[in-house]
């Protein structure tokens, strides 16, 4: 049994979300154009780890005790070195968007991140829809041989939906992956290619809706920027 853990619908294609999402964070980065307002971009290299992702950053969590966890040369980093069941999330349920004064649930939201996997044996990093702390989310994790992992927790219980290959998974590099909703089901991608959808319930009720980060099995896992937009 994995030991811990832990989208939004979308009318536009993928291409035109992300390609927006990756030009605001390139913008930020070079400082070229003006970011685009309406996308929350965190690049883990304001030197104030409290203040990444909203304040929402958990370096402390209490059960996590199978991770190391930390912010190291404008990445995150996440690192199990011998718990090969050992499942690590962070809740994001939160983004304040550069263009609005108010905090937003990021049940409403798509998240896209960019993630390097060095797992041994079978392991991945990635992003999920749902709330650990709650108990219920579905993950999508890619892993360094090109392969990927969806996960979900419901009703206590943990288990491993699907696993495969993908050519749009890059073996031993970072890759950009990203969920959207389309009807009931919750689609993954992975570098702008659709990879798998899932059909997915949750309860907004209960807290089971967010978004947030997550990795398992034995391995270090490489988080750069992660961004937020709200879904159309």
């Amino acid at each position: 049994m994995l030991s811990r853990v832990g989208l939004v619908s979308s009318t536009i294609t993928l291409g035109l979300l992300f390609g927006s999402l990756w030009t605001a964070a390139e913008a930020q980065e070079t400082g070229g154009a003006t970011p685009d307002p309406s996308v929350f971009v965190e690049t883990f290299d304001s030197g104030d780890p409290d203040a990444m992702l909203g304040g929402q950053l958990d370096l402390t969590t209490n059960e996590a005790d199978d991770w190391d966890i930390f912010v190291s040369d404008g990445k995150f980093v996440v690192e199990n070195r011998s718990v090969a069941q050992s499942v690590y999330y962070n809740d994001v349920s939160w983004v304040k968007y550069p263009d609005s004064g108010a905090l937003e649930p990021t049940e409403g939201s798509v998240i896209s991140a960019i993630v390097e996997s060095r797992n041994k044996g079978s392991g991945g990093g990635g992003i999920y829809f749902g709330n650990g702390v709650a108990g219920s989310y579905l993950a999508f994790l890619v892993d360094a041989e090109g392969q990927y992992h969806v996960i979900r927790k419901q009703n206590g219980r943990v288990e491993r939906l699907n696993s495969g290959k993908s050519d749009a998974i890059l073996a031993g590099k970072p890759n950009e992956v990203a969920l959207a909703w389309r009807g009931k089901s919750l689609v993954f991608f992975a570098n702008d290619v659709e990879v798998i959808s899932v059909p997915h319930t949750f309860t907004s009720e209960r807290g089971e809706g967010g978004l947030g980060l997550a990795a398992f099995g034995i391995g270090t896992y490489l988080y750069d920027r992660v961004e937020f937009s709200r879904a159309n």
